[in-house]
């Protein structure tokens, strides 16, 4: 198998990347980083949306609900951070 490159995103965390996920709607990706933030992107365009900042520590891991209305962040800090989707604020 072949794979191609299609993007190479602007730089938007300040450390190493941890993760990624795409929504599932695939319209949205969010990556991780030891930047203790989590960025949002819009994959028709690869525009960067917003940076989450409400973590302490590294954040490690992520997930979208299967409808796609919330997200989950995971963070070394010991806290998981629920986020709406419709202007990622934080829930919890």
């Amino acid at each position: 198998r072949t794979w191609t490159l299609l993007r190479v995103l602007p730089v938007a965390h300040k450390e190493r990347l941890t993760a990624c996920m795409f929504s599932p709607d695939g319209r949205t990706l969010v990556t991780l980083s030891y930047d203790r933030t989590a960025c949002v992107w819009e994959t028709a365009s690869w525009q960067h949306l917003r940076t989450l900042k409400e973590h302490t520590g590294t954040v490690t891991s992520c997930a979208f609900h299967p409808d796609g209305r919330t997200f989950v962040t995971v963070c070394r800090d010991r806290a998981a951070r629920v986020w709406t989707t419709k202007d990622w604020t934080l829930l919890r």
